[in-house]
């Protein structure tokens, strides 16, 4: 009987293993001038941390070194020179990993390829150009995935990539778009390898124009201003 309810215990983990996920939150933040955010969000559900002590299969303290645990699951190297915090939301708890370059153009290439990141066939992330451009348009064409498709098939996560960008984008084959075109959201499921191309301008050129535009108009007026009264 006892050897029954073990059994029966391990098989309500799992169960409920599979009704829980665990947050994987990419997003690049580009702001007007030329800044960079990189952040990475990994969380792993509160309601299994809990239901996992419960069974003995974690200890109390557990969630104290969650953090560590996060780390210790990622790939060598992948984030080195990222910042580690702990993060915490109502549903999840792990960590928040930021990188911020302070020049895109220091990121940036002249010729448009593909880059990988994940941490499947990339040992870092850091030193890639992460952008091409051409004139004064920035464009991202990214492939990015984190698990093998048979890696924690047991696990729901949620896997989302989002940009935030400084003005409304030119293209994009985003899944959702909102904040007037500002901000770009793909989802993406397990082991699935996404494509992310977008692209944009860090500012605006027609503002310019239009003030140029102006005080040419205002010469021109003052210069025949000034000749009718040489004439008269």
């Amino acid at each position: 009987m006892e050897r029954l309810f073990k059994i029966l215990t391990i098989f309500l983990v799992v169960v409920f293993l599979c009704s829980c996920s665990v947050k994987n939150d990419n997003s690049i933040t580009i702001s007007k001038d030329g800044k960079v955010s990189y952040t990475i969000l990994i969380g792993i559900d509160k309601q299994l941390i809990a239901s996992l002590k419960n069974n003995n299969v974690l200890d109390d303290d557990t969630n104290v070194n969650i953090s560590d645990y996060v780390s210790a699951n990622i790939k060598d190297g992948y984030l080195d020179g990222f910042k580690k915090e702990k993060y915490s939301d109502n549903e999840f708890i792990g960590n928040k990993y930021t990188y911020i370059y302070d020049n895109i153009d220091n990121i940036t290439s002249s010729i448009e390829s593909k880059v990988y990141i994940n941490d499947n066939e990339n040992t870092e992330l850091l030193g890639k150009d992460l952008f091409s451009k051409n004139d004064d348009v920035y464009s991202a064409n990214l492939v990015y995935s984190l698990l093998d498709k048979d890696d924690y098939n047991e696990v729901s996560f949620l896997n989302t990539f989002s940009v935030n960008l400084p003005r409304r984008n030119i293209s994009n084959n985003a899944d959702k778009v909102i904040n007037n075109g500002k901000t770009l959201i793909w989802n993406i499921r397990n082991g699935e390898e996404r494509n992310i191309k977008f692209s944009f301008k860090l500012n605006d050129n027609r503002g310019y124009l239009v003030i140029a535009s102006l005080i040419f108009d205002i010469d021109i007026i003052l210069a025949i201003i000034i000749l009718r009264k040489k004439v008269n």
